[in-house]
């Protein structure tokens, strides 16, 4: 298995918003209500519900798109660092504490080895 980078995360989140878009439109074909992610994002800069195919609609689309491909994916990567930091904090707190009392009994006050 690959490592995962920003490039494939990027990638990864594009295909999911294509692949999410296509289902919420599909929805009332399958007997679910009418999903229109880009009516309710383009919402907040009209007033009401943003017609399909208007400015304030693709303005909504554009959010979508930008969140579900650049702005979600990349928090993954900065979480999974940001995990990885803190879990190998914790362990380096851990062992260094060992490794530190062990030091000190082998060496002097000015780090010289003591036998």
């Amino acid at each position: 298995m690959e490592r995962p980078t920003a490039t494939r995360a990027i990638l990864a989140g594009f295909v999911a918003t294509v692949g999410m878009g296509v289902l919420t439109y599909a929805a009332p074909m399958m007997g679910m209500p009418k999903m229109d992610v880009a009516a309710m994002l383009g919402s907040m800069a009209s007033q009401g519900m943003a017609a399909p195919g208007s400015g304030a609609w693709w303005m909504g689309m554009l959010a979508h798109v930008i969140n579900g491909t650049i702005i979600f994916p990349l928090m993954g990567v900065i979480g999974s660092l940001i995990g990885h930091a803190a879990y190998g904090a914790l362990l380096g707190g851990i062992a260094g504490t060992g490794v530190v009392r062990a030091s000190r009994a082998t060496s002097g006050p000015h780090g010289e080895i003591v036998r």
